[in-house]
């Protein structure tokens, strides 16, 4: 089974999580570059506290995927790898 996939109750399990994620307080710069970056993809004007929300949501989906990452690992662990050259 490919890493991207998981099982119906493994994703259930996981959703909950993604709003219950904290991003450390982001600075400034890093707000307003969020800011102009998605700005140029919406005819919306967008805040700071918009750019805030945006970038914990893509924290939170990176979150995620790491997660489901590592639950399909420690359910289909790989075997030993042998050395190179044997």
């Amino acid at each position: 089974m490919p890493r991207w996939r998981v099982e119906a109750d493994d994703a259930t399990a996981l959703s909950g999580r993604i709003s219950t994620f904290r991003m450390s307080e982001p600075r400034q710069e890093f707000l307003e570059q969020t800011r102009r970056f998605w700005q140029k993809r919406t005819n919306r004007p967008l805040s700071l506290e918009d750019a805030r929300q945006i970038a914990a949501n893509v924290a939170g989906v990176f979150q995620l995927l790491a997660q489901w990452a590592e639950a399909e690992d420690r359910r289909h662990p790989n075997p030993p790898q042998e050395a190179a050259g044997r």
